[in-house]
């Protein structure tokens, strides 16, 4: 979607009411540098249903072992083949944290994430004058629970598995027996919590990643990784020298709208993904292969069976020419449009909710425009959206109590989270992270941190003002061409 200002002459030609359809047209149509047939293969390629033991593989053995659908379009299909996926197919992350439960002024805060491999056997983690000694436990003990936490604090928990083995280890992870002395298994919201008693005190929490939009995704791809720092560096010029709380603030404190580019470990800028913890499409959408569909693929290892520690794929399961039609399909995706309006009374009430949505300051994180892409609504940097969104999963959030500045970590904490693009909105419900939102004021009213004094604003307005800035994200829709 390509959402320019919307105003009278736009929705009406002369005094007659515009009926036709006014998204913009597609954001990579078929050309000398887009060929057809290539983008018909990506396309079977991202629509393929893959099955175990398939004979489509290039030298591998296809889905599996462990994998969360069987196509890319299973989960990316709301408004289209490419969109936003229901919280029936939102992907799990099981984060391990360790240590005891901590106090600090404003109540109870989480055990500490798992501290990188690399760390010593005690660390000390937290903010200067709040570090906590923890010790950690064994590279065995943690093998035990998931060959992945040997290197990273947290592993994807897939929804299938090839074989009764992953039942069976699935099991030990969040058993069903509550009866177990050395395990606590409960449902706590959209969050389940598993204990482990060894060295240290584990604890195993469950979160949710609610599948993203690709639409537009190459418009997105191809934006300067300058223009996210020159909208860095003006949100924090204008903020100008406030303060930024510690962690350990009241929770219905708003701080001033300070986004930060995402720097991720290999210096790349983050802009894919919650967290904005990946630096391109073609490594987003290889990772995707890897992890939710269980392919072996080029640079990216498939997700191997936990309970199988000496697995090793048979080969690969697509080629680098493939990666690279696959992704290019993606790339492909035309980017969202506009719904026009119904009559002439409603056209006047989306452009007085359009000018609202930018009154209450919504639009300093969701620019109308960023770089030469118009229309997306987002910054894709990365902003602290309070304690209420607070979720670490699968990335590194300690800052490690070392004079290595190097070692200090520089992708997402707990907290921040990128804005998430709104091109498209009304097709990709629910919102948010995990999903948890089914509507717009919903996610509005879960802001918090450097969203809460914009959702503050929103929820001062009058009933019919808040059903004018709604009615004009409704406007926000799919591509026409979307199939």
């Amino acid at each position: 979607m390509a959402m320019s200002r919307l105003s009278l002459a736009a929705i009406f030609a002369g005094l007659g009411l515009l009926l036709a359809w006014t998204g913009t047209p597609a954001a990579s149509e078929p050309g000398p540098d887009n060929d057809k047939e290539v983008l018909k293969q990506g396309k079977e390629l991202f629509t393929r249903e893959w099955i175990a033991g398939d004979r489509r593989s290039h030298a591998g053995d296809g889905l599996g072992p462990v994998y969360n659908a069987q196509s890319c379009a299973a989960c990316h299909r709301l408004g289209g083949i490419g969109g936003a996926g229901t919280n029936e197919t939102n992907v799990s992350l099981v984060t391990v944290f360790v240590g005891q439960k901590v106090t600090i002024l404003t109540g109870v805060l989480p055990e500490f994430p798992l501290p990188p491999a690399d760390a010593q056997k005690k660390v000390f983690v937290g903010k200067p004058g709040c570090e906590i000694e923890v010790e950690m436990p064994s590279q065995n003990e943690l093998a035990r629970i998931h060959p992945s936490l040997r290197t990273q604090p947290s592993f994807p928990l897939h929804r299938f598995g090839v074989g009764p083995e992953f039942a069976q280890w699935k099991e030990s992870i969040f058993p069903k027996d509550k009866t177990e002395t050395e395990r606590l298994n409960k449902q706590d919201g959209n969050r389940r919590h598993s204990k482990f008693e060894g060295s240290a005190s584990l604890t195993l929490i469950e979160s949710k990643r609610n599948t993203p939009p690709l639409f537009g995704a190459g418009l997105i791809d191809a934006i300067p990784d300058k223009v996210l720092d020159e909208v860095a560096a003006e949100q924090a010029k204008a903020s100008g020298d406030a303060p930024r709380p510690s962690e350990f603030r009241r929770f219905d404190e708003p701080l001033p709208v300070k986004g930060r580019v995402a720097r991720l470990k290999d210096g790349h800028v983050g802009r894919f993904g919650w967290k904005a913890s990946v630096a391109s499409l073609r490594e987003f959408t290889l990772q995707a292969c890897s992890s939710e569909l269980g392919l072996e693929v080029p640079g990216f290892a498939r997700a191997a069976p936990p309970w199988k520690r000496d697995y090793k794929a048979p080969g690969m399961d697509l080629t680098r020419e493939q990666c690279d039609t696959l992704t290019r399909f993606v790339a492909s995706l035309p980017r969202p449009g506009v719904r026009p309006a119904d009559s002439p009374e409603q056209a006047g009430a989306i452009e007085r909710g359009r000018e609202l949505f930018g009154s209450v300051g919504c639009t300093v994180c969701h620019r109308p425009k960023l770089g030469d892409v118009d229309g997306i609504y987002s910054d894709l940097l990365l902003h602290d959206m309070g304690h209420e969104l607070s979720d670490s999963g699968s990335y590194t959030v300690l800052e490690i109590a070392s004079k290595d500045k190097s070692k200090q970590p520089r992708a997402a904490n707990e907290l921040e989270w990128r804005t998430p693009p709104l091109w498209g909105l009304r097709d990709s419900a629910p919102y948010l992270h995990d999903g948890r939102a089914a509507t717009v004021a919903d996610a509005v009213a879960l802001h918090g941190g450097e969203g809460l004094t914009a959702a503050r604003a929103y929820k001062r307005l009058s009933a019919k003002e808040r059903e004018q800035v709604e009615l004009f994200l409704q406007t926000l829709v799919a591509p026409p061409t979307a199939l």
